[in-house]
């Protein structure tokens, strides 16, 4: 009984605790870029918002198993929050709003937006790419067309100029059977 009574007491030293800040954008990328040098790897910088359906379905098909070895082997793969709406903001990485204006170049991308950063941290490639020849450059968001997909996985191996035809394959593939019903 004593610890039922305790229960109400807690959960409102719990309530009022402030929620931990979310980590700066700038830190967490030069995190990834000291993971990544080692091994010859690049950065995957996917900006996204818990909000988002898109970005959420993106992250489940790179958290694939097969997806995730060809990620893990190519890549250090960073996800920054923005765009977060009411008491969910806190959750936005400080100064990655900033970053994301920079990288888009100030144009209406939207989210999931990716791109890849060099071992020093210089802009390889991003998501803001014509989908067919000819089209006006545009974000890709989530890839599910096989436009997007191969427009995706294209930006990907700009990334990764070592990545195989085969692992591009398992990208490609797992894309594919996670694209929206038509």
């Amino acid at each position: 009984m004593r610890r039922l009574l305790m229960l109400p007491a807690a959960l409102t030293v719990l309530a009022a605790a402030p929620a931990p800040q979310a980590r700066p954008a700038s830190e967490l990328i030069q995190e990834a870029l000291s993971t990544a040098k080692p091994g010859g790897r690049t950065v995957l910088v996917a900006f996204h918002a818990s909000w988002c359906s898109w970005c959420r379905r993106l992250e489940g098909v790179l958290a694939k198993p097969a997806v995730k070895e060809v990620m893990d082997r190519r890549f250090v793969t960073l996800w920054l929050t923005i765009m977060e709406r009411g008491p969910k903001q806190e959750l936005d990485n400080p100064g990655a709003a900033d970053l994301y204006q920079r990288w888009t170049g100030g144009a209406k991308a939207g989210i999931p937006f990716c791109l890849v950063l060099d071992g020093k941290g210089d802009l390889k490639a991003s998501s803001i790419r014509p989908l067919s020849p000819g089209a006006a450059a545009e974000n890709i968001g989530y890839p599910g067309s096989p436009d997007e997909i191969k427009a995706f996985v294209a930006l990907l191996r700009e990334g990764a100029p070592a990545m195989t035809d085969a692992e591009a394959a398992v990208i490609t593939r797992e894309l594919d059977a996670a694209k929206p019903a038509q």
